[in-house]
């Protein structure tokens, strides 16, 4: 199957990777009962990566479950730094845009300004993804064609794999797979 993306966004990718931009990467996460094969339960987060390298910055929610009137409350954990050799509780991810780095400040003005919200019973982590990705896709930051979670699924299937292999061959620290955004949505 052939990749999704318009002709006119894989022009603009090889501009955008001049040093000046920023991979958008949707990273999942391992968490409890949920790995390999389970791939619709984990836990997703954004990382923002130069080309080539495995550092960068993380945006994620995460839902604490609090046993008074609290009851259950989103947080958001913002721009925080990430490497994908620091865990193997990650099973890789997806590239899902580029950014320009002088595009940087309105990224973050978007996500911060997208507080995790529950729209329905059993809206999580994935729904926020999804929720931002279309926020991103307004501005042409990121693939336009993701409506739900199940869109990401084949190429998360696809990196969590991989990288699960990865880990298995090495003992030492072994940065997670990320699916290229040509390969996003094509079934392999």
């Amino acid at each position: 199957m052939g990749s999704p993306l318009s002709s006119s966004w894989k022009r603009s990718l090889p501009s955008l990777f001049s040093g000046k931009a920023y991979r958008i990467v949707l990273l999942q996460y391992e968490r409890d009962g949920y790995g390999l094969g389970t791939e619709e339960h984990l836990h997703w987060a954004f990382a923002l990566l130069k080309p080539n390298q495995i550092h960068g910055k993380t945006f994620q929610v995460f839902a604490r479950q609090y046993s008074d009137e609290r009851g259950l409350v989103w947080e958001s954990y913002l721009n925080r730094s990430v490497a994908l050799d620091e865990t193997r509780k990650c099973l890789g991810g997806v590239e899902v845009g580029v950014i320009a780095k002088r595009d940087l400040h309105k990224f973050h003005q978007v996500i911060a300004g997208h507080p995790p919200v529950s729209k329905f019973e059993g809206w999580n982590c994935r729904d926020w993804i999804v929720e931002v990705v279309s926020l991103l896709a307004a501005h042409g930051w990121a693939a336009s064609f993701i409506s739900d979670q199940a869109a990401f699924l084949p190429s998360l299937k696809h990196a969590s794999r991989v990288t699960k292999s990865i880990y298995d061959l090495h003992s030492d620290k072994v940065p997670a797979t990320i699916v290229p955004l040509e390969r996003l949505g094509a079934r392999g």
